[in-house]
């Protein structure tokens, strides 16, 4: 049911709330593999009734329909969040961010600020530094972090959440006699030793996380590591029990816990008050810093994993596995198991996916192909990592640097993601932007052949990732019959130049008719007066021409 808004974004008359009549803008349905454009789209009860010629909506909407005149935005349906931690984050943006902080004291200082409202009984954290950014080039120490509380935990996460520090209370709350161990598992450990929030606070993260995700146009959010968190399933459990999700939710378990998970929350495969387990998720390497490495699951013991999820039918609805692989190291561990599995288990419609696919041989490329698997890229990235990442490479390797138009050339079903909270920016226009441009910091293009047409793009954050979570019958593209989750933006990404992509804003966000953000902007204000989405590296914020409305390309 839509909702009456002000500031003239709705105009009524003799409103039916069964039904509601979008037009006045572009309509770009995202059906098939050219882009198509409707006059108008209708959607009852929060089903899309008819998308094509407004005098045939005007039609089949009778004079009760309410009116929602789009004013020059761009209708396209709700963007979805492929690869994030929506649970994480729902923890994560309670702590003080510590994006964009340039020296160690300055992180301290920001902790020190947020320590006077962490309630009686939590940790003081933080997430979002940069050891590359920072002065000193390192992680803060525990006597540092000391100088926050030296008697309550403080832990802070940088940016990509798979390192950090800890200070000295901590430090003996973990029975860990000097530095915290290395590698990432200590911040999984530390994680799981989290103590439980209240309820109040529960609920106010799930909100900052659904303002988060909505304010950035997305309908279906993900977390792919379930479980990471001890608090992850109490936390699931409240939000169906007080039904605190206007959108929906996609859980992958973290895979040594699905027993866990399946013991708990028992149904998977479909949306119980807006939350749905999906799969299970492995982790085969770390961050960009550690994509070499051969942390998680050997080959033997992923294969083990990939037949058990498909015979064993305790987890009927919740099969598909998604697999961290930065590295292409990581990547052939995926493969070789994927060729196991199936030359046991014969193919099937599994759509295993390979996420981050940081660096990917063209040889695993048309194996991946081969195999039935889909790729998802953390293209966003690619800006403030690109030129430190090639010149790591080298010049032979730099080609398979995020081979995202490789990928697509192979037939590969490809979706883009923004792995908020621990990805560079929760905007998916970001990760738009960066696929299509593929510029570096420095102002150089990485690898021009990979890059993609901005329809391929939106595919990407439409169509193609519906199919990556099996929902295309449901989502992805404005077709009758089809859930009415939209986005309204204030420029279409087919027709600016570019570079200007990343500057464009969401107006609305709608779940199935029920519109759940609306920007303050809307009904007045010019596009140009907006700041760009906050990012997690304001450096890696590049200009894209001149203020204002991103201009339209030349034709």
């Amino acid at each position: 049911m839509a909702l009456i808004l002000p500031l003239g974004l709705v105009d009524v008359a003799r409103a039916d709330p069964r039904i509601t009549l979008y037009l006045g803008g572009d309509i770009l349905t995202m059906e098939g593999p050219t882009p198509r454009y409707a006059e108008a789209l209708l959607e009852r009860d929060g089903w899309i009734l008819y998308v094509g010629r407004q005098d045939q909506a005007r039609a089949k909407a009778g004079e009760g329909a309410q009116l929602v005149d789009l004013k020059g935005g761009t209708l396209l349906p709700g963007l979805i969040d492929a690869h994030g931690h929506f649970i994480l984050a729902s923890h994560t943006l309670l702590n003080a961010n510590l994006a964009g902080v340039r020296s160690i004291p300055e992180l301290i200082q920001r902790l020190q600020a947020h320590a006077g409202s962490v309630p009686s009984g939590e940790w003081i954290e933080g997430m979002g530094y940069r050891v590359e950014q920072l002065a000193e080039r390192r992680h803060p120490t525990a006597a540092e972090l000391d100088q926050v509380s030296a008697t309550r935990p403080v832990f802070v996460q940088d940016g990509s959440g798979h390192e950090g520090a800890i200070n000295s209370a901590l430090q003996r709350r973990m029975g860990w006699p000097a530095a915290a161990p290395a590698g990432e598992e200590w911040v999984f450990s530390v994680l799981q030793a989290r103590p439980p929030r209240s309820l109040q606070r529960v609920r106010e993260g799930v909100r900052r996380a659904v303002a988060l995700w909505t304010a950035n146009g997305q309908t279906t959010a993900s977390e792919l590591g379930f479980g990471l968190s001890g608090q992850d399933l109490a936390v699931v459990e409240q939000i169906k029990a007080e039904q605190l999700l206007p959108i929906d939710v996609v859980l992958y378990a973290k895979h040594d816990r699905r027993d866990q998970v399946r013991e708990r929350l028992g149904r998977a495969g479909r949306y119980d008050r807006r939350v749905r387990w999906a799969g299970v998720k492995v982790w085969l390497d770390g961050n960009t810093s550690a994509m070499a490495s051969a942390s998680g699951l050997d080959v033997p013991a992923l294969t083990a994993l990939l037949l058990e999820l498909r015979r064993d039918p305790r987890w009927a609805g919740a099969r598909q596995l998604g697999a961290h692989a930065v590295g292409a190291q990581a990547a052939e561990t995926l493969l070789q198991a994927m060729e196991r599995a199936t030359a046991s288990a014969g193919a099937s419609d599994h759509r295993t996916v390979l996420h981050h696919g940081v660096v990917l041989r063209p040889d695993q490329v048309q194996r991946a192909r081969q195999l039935g698997m889909g790729v998802s890229f953390t293209a966003a990235g690619l800006y403030p990592m690109g030129d430190a990442l090639a010149q790591a490479l080298g010049p032979e390797r730099q080609a398979w640097l995020g081979p995202i138009g490789s990928v697509q050339r192979a037939g590969i079903p490809f979706s883009l993601h923004h792995d908020a909270p621990a990805g560079v920016s929760p905007s998916l226009m970001d990760a738009l932007w960066s696929a299509v441009t593929r510029t570096t910091r420095s102002g150089a293009v990485l690898q021009l052949q990979e890059r993609i047409a901005p329809y391929a793009g939106l595919q990407a954050l439409t169509s193609q990732a519906a199919y990556q979570l099996f929902e295309e019958q449901r989502k992805g593209s404005l077709a009758v019959g089809k859930v009415a989750d939209l986005v309204v933006l204030d420029a279409n990404p087919l027709k600016v130049d570019p570079m200007a992509i990343r500057r464009i804003q969401v107006l609305a966000t709608i779940k199935q008719g029920h519109w759940v953000y609306r920007s303050p902007q809307w009904g007045g204000s010019a596009a140009g007066q907006r700041e760009p989405v906050a990012h997690q590296d304001a450096a890696a914020v590049p200009e894209a021409g001149a203020q204002g409305r991103p201009a339209e390309k030349s034709r």
